[in-house]
């Protein structure tokens, strides 16, 4: 679409550690404190009445309350974890739409893990949005195919907040890594979600190399019946058989 987003208030913009390897190349490090990324209020992110689209991506964090994605003025399209500007489920992904003067929420899995995590949300031309995280699908609900006007939108930060002046709330920023959002025209299919949710790392790499192989099970080993990250795969509070066999599921990937 030719959109550039101007990053703000990070601390070096230019740094490695402001962009971390992703799922497919880079990611963008969000530090929960103050930076987002600010976006043009222009026409091509606008999806008009009765326009079917999808929005996808992936994330990691481990914040119980940050926005990921929000679009404002008029209605509200967003993607956030927790908080979601009334009520807050700590933790968990969640879809927010505001369209005819109602507001919309699906919430989906818990993901204030560490890990990373594939989303997608699909809105047909009727107005049916369904939410997936991780290729499962949390819940459908009925926009009635509003319209969603590009205006007052970024990535990490709800732009309405900081004009409201709640620039210190814990759940204004978002603390985590952003990577590869995309707005699409029309439907994701099953077969899409699900190749896009392939690109997730295995869980059993642990060492973030790009393979399950000895080195992470030397590192499971080292932290074994602890509760050190990330040898706990499965975030049990305990490195144990539990996560050998995700491991183990994953050797040679």
């Amino acid at each position: 679409m030719g959109l550039n987003g101007t990053l703000t208030n990070f601390d070096d913009p230019n740094s490695p550690s402001t962009w971390p390897k992703g799922v497919q190349n880079t990611a963008l490090k969000f530090d929960g404190v103050d930076d987002y990324v600010n976006l043009p209020d222009t026409t091509p992110l606008t999806a008009p009445a009765g326009f079917a689209f999808s929005m996808s991506g992936y994330f990691k964090t481990t914040d119980s309350n940050g926005p990921i994605f929000t679009m404002r003025s008029p209605g509200i399209l967003a993607v956030c974890v927790g908080y979601d500007g009334a009520d807050s489920v700590p933790g968990h992904f969640r879809f927010i739409s505001y369209t005819f003067g109602s507001l919309r929420r699906i919430t989906g899995r818990k993901v204030d893990d560490g890990l990373w995590h594939h989303f997608a949300v699909t809105r047909s031309k009727f107005g049916l949005v369904e939410l997936f995280v991780d290729g499962v699908s949390y819940g459908t609900t009925d926009d009635f195919a509003g319209e969603y006007v590009n205006a007052w939108s970024a990535f990490g930060t709800d732009k309405q907040w900081l004009v409201d002046g709640q620039s210190t709330a814990d759940w204004m920023h978002l603390a985590g890594d952003i990577d590869q959002f995309t707005i699409w025209a029309d439907i994701l299919q099953p077969d899409q979600i699900q190749a896009l949710v392939a690109k997730l790392p295995p869980l059993g790499d642990l060492n973030g190399d790009g393979s399950v192989n000895l080195a992470d099970l030397m590192v499971l080993s080292g932290s074994w019946l602890t509760a050190d990250l990330p040898a706990d795969i499965n975030r049990s509070g305990r490195v144990d058989l539990e996560d050998f066999s995700i491991l183990s599921q994953d050797w040679g990937k």
